[in-house]
């Protein structure tokens, strides 16, 4: 049975009423699982068989052979996630194992850097459709699925290869404060009568990012594919980290370009670069160590000058300190020599 995952709609504040449920949403590899008689089965959304690119989850569900015959065929919705914390997935590390070829090399990989699963939704049970039936109905028979089968109810990132049940939270301001404390990717609203549907884009599943804000200075316009470039300081180079061209109303995109073309060098028929002189705060959900991810235009920031916008400062902003904790003369110097301050002290604490 081939289908692709029912689609979330992305949502600017999360919906409070009694009538939704809210889980984390994680960055990994969305995926549904066929369960039979055989063994599982891992399909990408794009229908791409990802089986065997993570051993130690089918190894996994392998101890579950016996217990699990009776309620086969199964088809499942989840995530392959690396977790480093009960609600923050590292997306590199995914999709790395996803991409590799050699079969020494995935094992290598799965002992390292083990993936789990974790499931939020049953389609098929004993061979049972269950695409019409409400959320709450197919979340109960999911709860018992794993209960009889000794599979974990909730997530435990300890618990390396592990195929995991999602938490469920009824408030969505704790769901928030949770993934926001753990630097999580965002939080999911599901409309407890919600049906599923292959392929839909659904209104009854709402996504809300928890977005970082990042400083950037505009140093490059290309015309051609309409994106903008932006860069920081680093040891006084200037890096890239980031091109982009969506978050911007009309009149703000037309300004911009504007104000490069009347001040900038053309350096291509379709290219204009400039030097440092516009700040603009960037909206991303994370960096891969070369990049911003999901980047997305945000506000000027005309009080900013651009030797202030660094590396130091990025790091601060994609890893802010929670606002309950009161944090007083974050520059202190803390070992002068090695020109380790407050703030450098706190971001290792964090990690």
């Amino acid at each position: 049975m081939m289908m692709k995952p029912m689609l979330l709609t992305a949502y600017d504040e999360l919906p409070s009423t009694k009538d939704w449920i809210y889980e984390v949403k994680y960055d990994g590899f969305r995926c549904i699982i066929h369960w039979d008689k055989t063994g599982i089965q891992i399909m990408s959304r794009n229908e791409k068989d990802l089986t065997n690119f993570y051993p130690e989850i089918i190894t996994f569900s392998e101890k579950a052979k016996d217990k699990i015959y009776p309620f086969l065929p199964l088809t499942l919705d989840g995530e392959i996630c690396h977790l480093i914390n009960n609600y923050k997935s590292n997306f590199s590390v995914v999709q790395t194992r996803g991409r590799m070829r050699n079969e020494d090399v995935i094992l290598n990989s799965a002992n390292k850097f083990p993936c789990n699963l974790i499931v939020f939704d049953l389609i098929r049970y004993k061979g049972l459709d269950l695409s019409d039936y409400v959320l709450n109905e197919r979340k109960a028979l999911l709860k018992s699925l794993f209960e009889a089968i000794d599979f974990s109810t909730t997530i435990d990132y300890e618990k390396k290869g592990h195929i995991q049940l999602i938490d469920v939270f009824q408030n969505d301001q704790l769901a928030m404060d949770a993934v926001k404390n753990h630097r999580g990717e965002g939080v999911v609203a599901k409309h407890q009568s919600s049906t599923w549907d292959s392929g839909v884009r659904t209104t009854k599943w709402l996504k809300v990012k928890n977005w970082c804000y990042v400083t950037v200075i505009l140093t490059k316009y290309d015309q051609e594919n309409g994106y903008f470039h932006g860069s920081i300081y680093r040891e006084d180079q200037l890096i890239e980290i980031t091109v982009f061209k969506h978050g911007f109303s009309e009149q703000e995109f037309q300004t911009l370009v504007t104000f490069f073309k009347r001040n900038g060098r053309q350096v291509t028929s379709e290219t204009w670069e400039m030097d440092p002189s516009i700040c603009v705060d960037i909206a991303c959900i994370d960096f891969d160590g070369k990049k911003l991810r999901e980047p997305r235009f945000s506000k000027f920031r005309f009080d900013l000058q651009p030797e202030f916008v660094n590396w130091k400062t990025m790091i601060r902003q994609l890893n802010p300190i929670p606002e309950k904790v009161q944090i007083t003369h974050p520059d202190k110097p803390i070992w002068p020599k090695l020109n380790i301050d407050k703030d450098d002290y706190l971001y290792y604490l964090q990690h």
